[in-house]
């Protein structure tokens, strides 16, 4: 496995953006995998993971809970010693989101010989991943795969609607809200901001900006392939002057309320709780 190096393009002290390297490199090996680090705050570290056709990813140092989303390809999460009785998987598509809750992480593979990419949220502690065992190391591995939840489109519920934007939940009742957003053509929503909540966010297609001003240098511009870390409390408003869609896929770290709508910018951008 090698790590890659992400590159900070823009940063304004509210909202920082990477590009992906996982996302753009065209090609993976069919038995290598890719892994990047990309954000890390209010004890989630938000990765991306690129698994060769004949690859494994083993997240070994990751044992709390995990928010993932499978952005191409079909991946298959298991535990045990392969195709014997005491093994275990789960399959998860392309657009589907999949949470584990904290012990024995899986190994991950790609499926129908093509590569796969994925976004996973860990839980970390001190920010740093868990290494010590916990109570859930006794499952076996079909218990481990029972508790495993994944929720492709049909299953999503609408989370946090903003004025021209649909934003929906696969899961409601997690501690890390995951969300899938969708907008067309030209969109600027109301100013809001989201309560306790550090934001994670990573574009699939299209483009806009996160904007906390009405004026020219008080935006910063996010295309695809780009993610994204909003500090929580941060006021401010989607906008995209593209004609086309905007598809992206969300992390809220805190607590309801998740999404609060303001009249107007205040001139600190701080929200106070």
């Amino acid at each position: 496995m090698s790590d890659t190096d992400t590159e900070t393009v823009e940063a304004d002290g509210e909202t920082t953006i990477v590009e992906s390297q996982v996302f753009t490199e065209q090609t993976v090996p069919e038995s290598g995998i890719r892994q990047e680090h990309l954000h890390t705050a209010d004890g989630i570290e938000l990765v991306a993971v690129a698994v060769g056709s004949e690859g494994e990813w083993l997240p070994r140092e990751y044992r709390e809970a995990v928010y993932g989303y499978v952005a191409t390809g079909t991946v298959e999460l298991g535990w045990g010693v392969s195709d014997t009785d005491e093994s275990a998987t789960v399959t998860v598509d392309t657009d589907e989101f999949f949470h584990l809750p904290a012990g024995t992480p899986p190994t991950v593979s790609a499926r129908d010989g093509e590569p796969a990419r994925l976004l996973v949220g860990f839980e970390v502690t001190d920010g740093t991943a868990s290494h010590g065992s916990n109570d859930t190391d006794s499952e076996t591995p079909r218990e481990r795969a029972a508790s495993v939840r994944v929720a492709g489109s049909e299953s999503w519920e609408p989370a946090g609607q903003l004025e021209n934007v649909r934003r929906e939940t696969p899961f409601d009742d997690t501690a890390v809200r995951l969300v899938r957003g969708h907008s067309e053509g030209t969109v600027v929503s109301e100013w809001h901001h989201h309560g306790d909540n550090h934001v994670f966010g990573f574009v699939l297609d299209g483009d806009g900006y996160v904007e906390w001003g009405p004026g020219e240098g008080e935006r910063v511009f996010v295309d695809t392939e780009e993610c994204f870390h909003i500090r929580a409390g941060f006021v401010h408003r989607d906008r995209s002057d593209s004609p086309g869609r905007q598809e992206y896929v969300l992390w809220l770290t805190g607590s309801e309320p998740r999404t609060v709508t303001v009249g107007e910018p205040v001139e600190s951008r701080e929200y106070d709780g």
